[in-house]
This record gives C-alpha cells, sequence and structure tokens, in this order.
C-alpha cells in the first residue's frame, strides 16, 4: 500500500508539473488512483478506450479543445486545461480540466437536469462531427449505431427476446439533426448544486439526434433504478417513448456484444428493460 501511495504521488507530482499547478493533491471519492484533484483542477488519465470510443486519446484532446470555448448557458461542463507547451493532453495520457461542484443527480432533480441536458444538446450543435467518432468498434459504439439503424446479426440468447420486443415497438420518427451529444448521462455524470445550473462530467462523445441523449438519462434515473415513476417526468417531451426504445435497445445490445450477462437474473438492465418495454406498449 505505501508503494502504491508513493507511486501514485510520483506520478501525479509529475503531472501537475506539466500542467503548471501546484497544491496537495486529493483523490476524489468514487474515483480510481488516476483521478486526482488539485486545488480547482482535476487531473484524468485516459486510456484507448475510456470515453467508450477506440480512440479515446485522440477525442479526449478534441473535447477539451472545443470545451475550453463552448458557450454555457444554463449548464456546466468542466474546461479543457493545456499543458505548459500548450498541449490538451501528455505524452502519457493526462489531461486537466477546471473542477466543477456539486452532487450526483436524483429523482428530485430530473426537472432541472432535462433544462440543461436541452441547453447542452443546443450548444453542441456548433461543434463539427469528429470522424473518429464514427471509427470505432467498442461495444458502446456498435450499439449506437445499431439503436439507430439495423439489427445486429448476433444477439446474445438471454436478452434477446427483450431485444426483439424493443425493436418490434420501435416506428420511424422524425427527429432532429444528428450532432455529438454526450452518450453516459448517468446520475454519476450529472451534478447539481444549490444556485449552479447542473454541471456534465465524464464527457462520452457520442454522433447521434440529441434526443438519444436525454432519453438516456431517462433510463439511469427511472427504469435502471427500478423506477418506472421517474419516466412520467420526462414523458413529455417530443418523440419520447421512441427515444426511450432506442435507449434501451443500446443498453441491451452493450451487454449482448460485452458477453457478461452472467447475473442476468438480478441486473438492474433487466428490470429496466422491462418497464421500458411495458411504458411503450
Amino acid at each position: 500500500m505505501g508503494e502504491e501511495y508513493t507511486k501514485v504521488q510520483r506520478i501525479t507530482t509529475q503531472v501537475m508539473e506539466q500542467f503548471g499547478v501546484s497544491a496537495q493533491p486529493e483523490k476524489l471519492p468514487g474515483g480510481s488512483v488516476e483521478v486526482t484533484r488539485v486545488s480547482d483542477i482535476v487531473l484524468k488519465h485516459i486510456r484507448e478506450t475510456s470515453l467508450e470510443n477506440n480512440h479515446s486519446l485522440e477525442l479526449a484532446a478534441w473535447i477539451a479543445e472545443f470545451s475550453s470555448n463552448l458557450h454555457q448557458d444554463g449548464f456546466r461542463i468542466p474546461r479543457g486545461v493545456p499543458t505548459k507547451t500548450e498541449k490538451w493532453i501528455t505524452p502519457e495520457g493526462w489531461t486537466a480540466w477546471t473542477f466543477v461542484e456539486g452532487t450526483h443527480a436524483s429523482k428530485d432533480d430530473i426537472p432541472q437536469c432535462i433544462a440543461a441536458i436541452e441547453k447542452l444538446n443546443h450548444s453542441l450543435k456548433a461543434i463539427a462531427k469528429n470522424p473518429l467518432l464514427e471509427d470505432s468498434h467498442t461495444p458502446w459504439a456498435k450499439s449506437q449505431r445499431w439503436c439507430l439503424g439495423d439489427k445486429p446479426d448476433y444477439i446474445h440468447p438471454v436478452v434477446k427476446d427483450y431485444v426483439d420486443k424493443l425493436y418490434g415497438l420501435r416506428q420511424p420518427v422524425e427527429t432532429s439533426p444528428y450532432q455529438v451529444m454526450h452518450g453516459d448521462l448517468n446520475p454519476e455524470n450529472i451534478l447539481v448544486s444549490d444556485h449552479l445550473p447542473p454541471a456534465f462530467v465524464d464527457f462520452s462523445p457520442f454522433w447521434g439526434p440529441p434526443e438519444l441523449a436525454t432519453a438516456i438519462f431517462a433510463t439511469w434515473i427511472g427504469p435502471r433504478n427500478r423506477d418506472a415513476g421517474a419516466l412520467g417526468y420526462i414523458k413529455h417531451l417530443p418523440n419520447f417513448c421512441q427515444m426511450l426504445i432506442r435507449a434501451g435497445i443500446r443498453m441491451l445490445l452493450v451487454m449482448s456484444d460485452g458477453g457478461n450477462l452472467n447475473d442476468w437474473e438480478l441486473c438492474s438492465e433487466k428490470k429496466a428493460a422491462e418497464i421500458i418495454i411495458n411504458f411503450a406498449q
């Protein structure tokens, strides 16, 4: 334990020097040893698939660049912080971001979270598509394409019945134009604070209709939390039911492609799928 702490401390000191920050490092609660707060800066280590994309290192630099200039109105996101040599990411894969305060969103925060997601989506319209968003083969990237397009050739038998039911409920719908979207809007990535708009952290970039981002949030705050009632706060949004169906397909196909379904009978995704199907029917 002592050797591990010394190694982490040494790495943190080296990274702090590259970004020109100097203060007592603090490991963030719930994070790994590779996410550290230093004063008002958060140091985060990025690996090849950290952002659910095979090109996470390149995309992290891209996000840091556009976030540093993104107009934040009605929402907050961390802004990228460059190194002393004006790079967004170090050769070892470290990035730096401004710290945003808040606690994880809950059911009580749904209305303000929805409003902030819509504001975020509006600001992201101006961001041009990065070609690397299409050149990814992670389970999340493939499932994003499948839920919006054709059913995959293979679906794990454990979830196939649920996936087939959701595809059967899916109907053509006219959405807003595809754009950059935050593809992992789970409550732990949304921070709420008194007198401040919600903040979105750990940006996972995907390309799709902005309504899908809202539906992904809905699956997390409601069905995946075994709470069907939470959908009542959101169901008034245009095309919500159809977007929720697509988010449910996406959720299940991630599990199908990942292949880890040993505890299916007990996992929250099973109950979530049942809630989404009942809601859609």
